[in-house]
């Protein structure tokens, strides 16, 4: 037995009842919000520092914060009524316009009128019911640098990003940083330390794409950084057979565009948004890309890009217009062969290359080893059992049009690199 309310859930109760029997003054003890208390270091205190929590669920934050408090002199802060959940937890620092040009300790953080900015140290936290959790944020530690800059769009702040920074090579256990842009495309993060950094753009409240770029992060304890955000824009429009329309809105990021380096893919850009038949991609580079997308559902069949395409984008020409049709899509059947026996939730997954992990379907394999694939695109595919498989584990398969084609695919164990 339990009580379930906005604040949460409380403990579960076991009762042990017999037939026949009524229990009689159950006590249960309702959930009431829960409360956040701690402490910040010192290397990070200055004037309008505060603590503000998000839920994890939310992916944006753009359009306002619910709970937050203000950090006094000492590091201490405490948020009241919360409800019970998964958090994350930052400090973000509130600029007024008469602090617009001194330099803080964490920042040169410049701005016309008032804004928040984040200082990029987070922290999850899980938020209990009828009582008070504790969190600290540490100090800097000896090898950080603070990383600050602007980032540009046309030549206009860039307003609303979030850049996700985390070092490369990327190894399992590696700290993704975070934090976003202010009103004047302004951002400021701590990081650990020194070496090459991927940063990721996402702009928070249509949740944009902007190419992925690199940096060096030098050692010395601070570094200013500025970013441009390319311009590009490239428009989809799709034609399907027999003038078929969707009877509901396409999803934009199941498009996507694969920029080729050196016979590779080196960088992907999802779709931004749909108007009709058309799929919008903005922030693009130049660059000879190819298209790939998952299948799409129109009015109950199951449609795929007609052949392979190759996309040349020139910054010169934007907006770019390029016409794709669509066709039915190809069917593949076959067989698991050698897997060990106990090995639960078997699948196959087929790439769009030898390499990598940019897979379009997913088929759950039957206990007879046995699947099916449905909804593939024309062309090259490569097959294998696991996500993070290598070249030489890798069927490859070459599908048609109306053929459906049969393959055994080989039991390959997880690859642990």
């Amino acid at each position: 037995l339990l009580a379930s309310t906005e604040s949460g859930q409380s403990e579960p109760l076991e009762l042990n009842v017999s037939r026949g029997e009524q229990l009689k003054d159950v006590e249960l003890l309702i959930p009431t919000p829960g409360s956040l208390t701690g402490s910040v270091h010192a290397d990070w205190w200055q004037p309008g520092l505060q603590v503000v929590l998000d839920p994890k669920e939310r992916e944006s934050t753009w359009h306002g914060r619910e709970w937050s408090a203000p950090v006094d002199s000492e590091g201490r802060f405490t948020i009241e009524a919360l409800p019970a959940g998964e958090y994350q937890a930052q400090l973000e620092v509130r600029i007024a316009a008469q602090e617009a040009n001194q330099r803080h300790a964490v920042g040169s953080l410049l701005s016309t009128s008032a804004s928040h900015q984040s200082l990029g140290a987070q922290q999850p936290v899980t938020i209990h019911s009828n009582r008070a959790t504790q969190l600290f944020f540490s100090g800097h530690g000896a090898d950080s640098v603070h990383l600050f800059g602007r980032v540009l769009e046309s030549g206009e702040p860039a307003t609303g990003w979030k850049l996700t920074l985390y070092r490369v090579p990327y190894q399992r256990g590696n700290p993704q940083i975070e934090t976003s842009t202010d009103e004047q495309g302004r951002y400021s993060v701590m990081l650990p330390q020194d070496g090459r950094y991927s940063v990721r753009f996402r702009r928070q409240h249509d949740r944009r794409q902007a190419p992925s770029q690199s940096i060096q992060v030098r050692p010395g304890g601070e570094m200013e950084q500025d970013f441009t955000l390319p311009a590009g824009r490239l428009e989809l429009h799709l034609t399907f057979p027999d003038g078929q329309s969707p009877n509901e809105p396409l999803a934009a990021n199941q498009f996507h565009l694969l920029l080729q380096q050196d016979g590779r893919t080196r960088r992907e850009l999802r779709g931004s948004s749909v108007e009709g038949n058309r799929v919008l991609f903005y922030n693009v580079q130049a660059g000879t890309y190819r298209l790939a997308t998952r299948s799409l559902q129109v009015r109950g069949a199951t449609y795929v890009i007609a052949s392979p395409t190759s996309v040349t984008f020139s910054a010169d020409s934007s907006p770019q217009i390029v016409p794709v049709q669509m066709a039915r899509g190809c069917k593949l059947q076959g067989r698991v062969t050698g897997a060990p026996e106990g090995v639960d939730s078997l699948h196959v997954l087929a790439f769009l290359e030898a390499t990598g992990y940019d897979y379009v379907e997913i088929a759950w394999v039957r206990s007879d080893g046995e699947f099916y694939l449905n909804s593939l695109p024309a062309g090259d595919l490569w097959l294998s059992t696991q996500f993070n498989s290598s070249a030489e584990d890798r069927v490859h398969v070459q599908l048609i049009p109306g053929v459906v084609q049969e393959v055994q695919v080989p039991y390959t164990e997880s690859s642990q690199d």
